[in-house]
């Protein structure tokens, strides 16, 4: 179930997560404004927003779709003498298809084309300072699992289910290598085994 949502999520299509929550589709952001120091509206025409957009979620890959993200984000550190209290500057770059240049966006218009927030591209630089190369996606693959059953247990459940008589299928005898126990065995009978 985990890696359907997974999947769901990356390639963003409607679906219901683990808790039965429907999470709508992704949908691309309005432009940035008018009034826009970049003039980004006069830039980037819609129809190529919508490719872009189309391309980003074509991506279904999570390390991908930050690899992408970064190589349209430019980071710069902050100036020796500066004194702006950030640590460092972002400058957000569309890509055209047709003519393989990048243009300078405001980061309104970067973030509404993606449909991302600001956390997903804060995400992205910061792992790239600690690391010079994506990761392999490694959501859930923690080992932290508390109530994970070791497999000592495991293994001795089998052995108790293994120590009862095997009875064949009434139906499908002939049919099937399948093992299966009696009708009549029931909880109180399998503490008795114990």
């Amino acid at each position: 179930i985990d890696v359907k949502a997974k999947t769901n999520l990356n390639i963003d299509i409607e679906h219901l997560n683990r808790s039965d929550k429907l999470i709508v589709a992704k949908k691309m952001g309005p432009p940035c404004k008018l009034s826009c120091r970049l003039k980004c509206v006069d830039k980037v025409s819609d129809e190529i927003r919508k490719i872009l957009f189309a391309g980003y979620l074509a991506i279904e890959d999570h390390s991908r779709q930050w690899d992408f993200i970064a190589r349209y984000v430019k980071v710069s550190n902050k100036q020796e003498g500066s004194v702006i209290s950030r640590q460092c500057s972002k400058k957000y770059y569309l890509p055209i298809p047709n003519n393989n240049t990048e243009i300078q966006v405001c980061k309104t218009m970067f973030l509404r084309t993606f449909s991302i927030s600001e956390k997903v591209v804060q995400t992205v630089c910061l792992k790239l300072q600690n690391l010079p190369a994506f990761m392999a996606d490694r959501r859930g693959k923690h080992t932290n699992r508390p109530a994970r059953i070791s497999d000592e247990v495991k293994e001795c459940i089998n052995d108790h289910i293994s120590s009862f008589p095997i009875v064949e299928s009434h139906y499908t005898r002939d049919r099937t290598m399948k093992k299966f126990l009696d009708s009549d065995l029931n909880i109180s009978k399998m503490y008795q085994y114990v």
